[in-house]
């Protein structure tokens, strides 16, 4: 922990910035500290088995639009995630 006597202006970069004033200016000391030097890659969209998983963890409690909406992806994205027919009944939508 630190004792901070800066501000988030006194960070370098916009990616610490933004990180400082998101998640606190202690958690961009941390993430200097622990990673100065590297870079990290952050992805935009959870990759395809974090997707189907979160999918199939909320199935039947939200709308395939809400679950779009929720996860980054097109409707279309979610229907493909349950392309066989029981995934289809299970989740509440129309086969036919």
């Amino acid at each position: 922990m630190y004792i901070v006597f800066m501000d988030i202006s006194d960070l370098p970069g916009d990616a610490l910035k933004l990180i400082g004033s998101e998640l606190g200016i202690e958690t961009a000391l941390d993430l200097i500290r622990v990673c100065g030097g590297m870079t990290i890659y952050i992805p935009v969209k959870l990759g395809k088995e974090a997707t189907r998983k979160r999918l199939h963890e909320i199935k039947g409690v939200k709308t395939v639009p809400q679950i779009a909406k929720e996860l980054g992806v097109s409707g279309q994205t979610v229907y493909n995630h349950l392309h066989d027919s029981s995934e289809k009944r299970d989740f509440g939508i129309r086969t036919w």
